[in-house]
């Protein structure tokens, strides 16, 4: 894989070469990413100071959490429900989603607007409670784990197509991605 420095050494070549033939060049983003999470529930003090301020206790904690991920889990179907999209759970996190949601909005000839839901078990970095061995006590921790994500894919008139990632186990991280080649291509038709 090319360094960010190389393809702008290469570009630079390129231009060099090839000056005399060229009218002018375009350039823009691949894609353009942002990301969401509420901060104090993303690290341990933060989780343990919620958690007293709840009246939560650590044995007591799985249930507490997965009340949450229910209430989440079941807006997200609401909201797809009351958008009229299709939904799926996906069995495999190698799926192309990005490749299936372009399929579904093909075949619904959806040219904008919001096109589908996923969920699917992925990997996520989260609070968990374990048991610890040496003290014979319960610790908060932050540990590699599964859970179900959820996807909404859409295709807007000026940015084109994007999707967001909802995270629906704490700390409910949500990133999104916007296609910065279509946003530039619709900027371009216009």
């Amino acid at each position: 894989m090319k360094t960010p420095q190389k393809k702008k050494n290469a570009m630079k070549t390129f231009m060099k070469l090839y000056d005399k033939h060229l009218r002018g060049s375009i350039s823009g983003w691949d894609r353009i990413s942002f990301r969401g999470t509420i901060r104090w529930l993303a690290n341990l003090a933060g989780m343990r100071s919620y958690l007293g301020y709840k009246n939560v206790l650590l044995k007591d904690f799985g249930d507490w959490a997965q009340e949450h991920t229910k209430r989440i889990r079941s807006a997200c179907d609401q909201t797809a429900q009351s958008l009229n999209l299709e939904r799926r759970y996906l069995q495999s996190a190698s799926i192309n989603k990005e490749d299936l949601a372009r399929q579904i909005a093909r075949e619904a000839k959806i040219d904008s607007g919001p096109i589908c839901m996923f969920s699917v078990v992925e990997p996520s970095f989260s609070p968990t409670v374990c048991a610890n061995q040496a003290t014979q006590k319960l610790e908060l921790t932050m540990r590699h784990r599964r859970c179900v994500w959820t996807y909404y894919y859409w295709k807007d008139e000026a940015l084109g197509f994007g999707h967001l990632r909802l995270q629906t186990w704490l700390p409910f991280t949500v990133k999104g991605n916007i296609n910065g080649r279509e946003w530039l291509g619709r900027q371009l038709d216009n």
